[in-house]
């Protein structure tokens, strides 16, 4: 019995298929290969995620998340989708808006930034 559990173990230890190692590489080590879709195709499709998923459930998480980390706090509750999350503070997001952040100041003409991030419920968090 031991042999076959062995050699089943094992088995999980081999290589991954060739087309999971080509999209970790992509995922590592991203490069532009041609033009990128317009916005005007993309909008969409992204702006109603940006709306629901990133302007009223991320950005508001990771404000509350970045505040409490700031004020060093133990946990902290915030309100999303009309219900109470309470946990502790995670240092990786706080990093983490704190580089989107740095990202949006870096934009140098926001003029068709700032609308869309308007209408979503982004940019107050982003401004911040």
């Amino acid at each position: 019995m031991r042999c076959t559990q062995a050699s089943t173990a094992g088995a999980s230890r081999a290589a991954p298929p060739p087309a999971v190692l080509a999209w970790v590489h992509r995922m590592l080590f991203p490069r532009a290969d041609g033009e990128f879709e317009p916005w005007s195709q993309l909008a969409g499709t992204l702006t109603p995620l940006l709306e629901t998923q990133v302007g009223r459930l991320f950005l508001p998480w990771s404000v509350a998340n970045a505040a409490a980390i700031a004020a060093n706090q133990e946990e902290f509750t915030v309100e999303l989708a009309g219900k109470t999350w309470t946990q502790k503070p995670q240092k990786y997001h706080a990093r983490s808006l704190a580089a989107l952040r740095a990202k949006y100041a870096a934009v140098a003409d926001r003029g068709a930034l700032d609308p869309l991030l308007e209408r979503t419920g982004c940019l107050a968090a982003l401004k911040a």
